[in-house]
């Protein structure tokens, strides 16, 4: 006897138990994130959230038993369990940097350039106290499933019938939320009609946010015309009063050929023929002819301009024409509050809406448009000139000479710092159009972007002078000043054209 050797059984997790460990992992994931990013997480979206990680738990407990094979239903389990942290991961530093969360196609459309161009920013958030704690935090569950996978991850194979309950529970706790949501008249409308990312993550948590976004992706990638409901032009500006007799407005008219064909251009045809075209209005033409300078500023808000801090910003918006109602999806990132201003559309695509004009014909933006009026144009950036493919997309704006950035020209101009200046950018190309009038010139700039201490930020140390008394904090004072570079790039052009005398000529 004494050549047998006792080997004691590895004390493993009931398999009923187990049912319940998948679930209660990605509840873990979604309250983590809640709580690191929200400050409502005592909320019914909280419990909604709750119930939508038990569906996708049950998921997680499906693909996990489906081998005979116990170390391959335990690599499954890890592999899960590390998978499902990574969004998470990626979305808290997301909303660590930009206060906002990121859908599918923004995240994926600006990783690349985002790694490329800001991998010191990355770095910093990562490498961080709170950084490391929140890696921590979300790795958690995988580490223990390394150290503790035999005796919680190998359950004994499980009957099918066992794994058809399961699948049967799942479907129906997923209805029963969905039903919740449909007499939620607030919640509902997020998930269907009123859908945003940045709702549906606060509403449904994080897991059931990407999915959705990824239905929207895959279901409706294609339009659809209705031309049974013509929508009638309106102006959003008022007129100045009528005189005694009442000007009669024509309408703007294009002379386009609609001709009735198959297929979708057959179905934008029979759309754009159903329009009542909006009128002419006392602001028609009142540019006809004029220079036009347009400027993308980076990461600016109104709570800038100041008569005393900035009073050039101020001259502009109030002496000029403010567009009060112009609102930007947070989500879409620079990109698509750029592609807002330059398409005047929603960035329906998110980050990649801007993307996806490269290889489009873009006839009606401002720089074909005053081409065809003949227009010089140019258009640049003081950043990287690939940068979220503007190499790409800026060359087919329309401007008649192209699109100049950091790498096919700027980079001669102007200081080699982060940001760059928008001051030097704008004197420095300034003498390249000012005398090819008329001129259309567009400007991308940089001076504004986060972060905004003085040691990563050439702007905020620069103009640090100029805000050290406000009695704001250190952040705040550091976007002001960082934003005083665009304040003097705007200082010195107004006194440019004024002694040129073309700036009662130039908008």
């Amino acid at each position: 006897m004494s050549g047998i050797r006792y080997k004691p059984k590895t004390k493993t997790l009931n398999p009923l138990l187990f049912v319940l460990v998948f679930p209660i992992i990605v509840t873990y994931y979604e309250l983590v994130f809640s709580l690191s990013t929200s400050n409502t997480f005592f909320s019914l979206g909280t419990l909604l959230a709750v119930v939508f990680s038990f569906v996708w738990g049950s998921i997680g407990y499906l693909l996990c038993t489906i081998s005979a094979n116990q170390l391959i239903n335990r690599i499954i389990a890890s592999s899960l369990i590390l998978l499902t942290a990574l969004p998470f991961l990626v979305e808290y530093f997301v909303y660590r940097q930009f206060k906002v969360f990121y859908d599918l196609q923004t995240t994926t459309g600006g990783a690349a350039d985002a790694v490329g161009g800001f991998s010191h920013d990355i770095v910093t958030l990562v490498i961080s106290w709170d950084g490391f704690f929140k890696i921590a935090l979300f790795l958690l569950p995988f580490i223990l499933s390394l150290i503790f996978g035999k005796q919680v991850l190998s359950p004994k194979r499980v009957k099918n019938r066992w794994r058809l309950i399961v699948a049967g529970c799942m479907v129906v706790l997923h209805l029963l939320n969905v039903g919740l949501i449909a007499v939620l008249p607030l919640y509902s409308a997020v998930y269907r009609s009123e859908y945003n990312f940045q709702s549906a993550v606060s509403s449904f948590g994080l897991l059931t946010a990407l999915r959705l976004d990824l239905q929207r992706l895959i279901f409706n990638s294609d339009t659809e015309f209705e031309t049974d409901a013509p929508i009638t032009g309106t102006t959003t500006t008022t007129p100045p009063p009528p005189e005694e007799e009442p000007i009669v407005y024509t309408p703007n008219e294009l002379p386009l050929s609609l001709e009735k064909k198959d297929g979708t251009i057959g179905e934008l045809n029979e759309y754009v023929a159903s329009l009542t075209p909006s009128l002419k209005n006392a602001y028609t033409g009142l540019f006809k002819g004029k220079n036009l300078i347009m400027i993308s500023a980076e990461a600016f808000t109104a709570e800038v301009i100041d008569p005393v801090l900035t009073p050039t910003l101020y001259r502009l918006a109030t002496k000029g024409i403010n567009f009060t109602d112009y609102y930007q999806p947070a989500t879409a990132g620079t990109t698509g509050g750029e592609y807002q201003n330059i398409f005047g559309l929603l960035p329906t695509a998110g980050g990649k809406s801007l993307k996806n004009t490269a290889d489009h014909l873009n006839y009606f933006t401002i720089g074909s448009q005053l081409n065809r009026e003949g227009y010089y144009g140019k258009a640049f950036h003081n950043n990287s000139y690939t940068y979220y493919s503007r190499h790409k997309t800026h060359i087919n704006l329309g401007y008649s000479d192209g699109f100049m950035g950091w790498g096919n020209g700027m980079e001669k101009l102007i200081t080699n710092q982060w940001p760059q200046s928008d001051n030097e950018m704008i004197m420095a190309t300034l003498p390249s159009y000012i005398d090819k009038q008329p001129f259309n010139v567009y400007y991308m700039s940089v001076s504004g972007h986060s972060g905004y201490s003085r040691s990563g930020n050439a702007m905020t140390r620069k103009h640090w002078d100029r805000v050290e008394n406000l009695s704001y904090s250190d952040p705040v004072k550091g976007y002001l000043a960082a934003n005083l570079d665009l304040e003097d790039a705007m200082t010195n052009l107004v006194a440019a054209l004024e002694e040129k005398g073309i700036a009662d000529d130039t908008v």
